[in-house]
């Protein structure tokens, strides 16, 4: 599981920004990226240790880009929405487990409350 959630976060992540980065860069182009982790990287969670090493990775990478590519006008962002509150609930955690985990999260999210799907919603 470890090696396939790396694969897909963090190696795919890599693979396209840089193709079109690279594409870009020769058509003397800039854009915006858009990277979305998540707030384990920074304090750790049970459960998530494939995720939030590739997250991490992906925050880096981010970072590291931008330094090289912003020369070219390229923008590159990174996002972590938090937890997301679902209908389901959360997997492959019990609710319970998720109470405990997101217990004070409204206290100091900005908006003082979970996030939903449509709150991340692209118009």
């Amino acid at each position: 599981a470890f090696k396939t959630v790396v694969d897909i976060v963090l190696l795919g992540s890599a693979y396209v920004t840089l193709e079109f980065g690279k594409r870009l860069i020769e058509a003397e182009q800039g854009c915006s990226f858009l990277s979305i982790t998540t707030t384990y990287t920074q304090c750790g969670s049970a459960y998530v240790v494939p995720s939030a090493s590739a997250k991490a990775g992906l925050e880096i990478m981010t970072r590291s880009i931008a330094s090289e590519w912003g020369k070219y006008g390229m923008r590159f962002n990174c996002i972590a929405p938090g937890p997301i509150e679902t209908k389901e609930g959360p997997s492959p955690i019990s609710k319970e487990t998720f109470r405990v985990f997101t217990n004070g999260f409204h206290d100091f999210a900005p908006i003082q409350t979970l996030n939903t799907f449509s709150i991340l919603q692209i118009t």
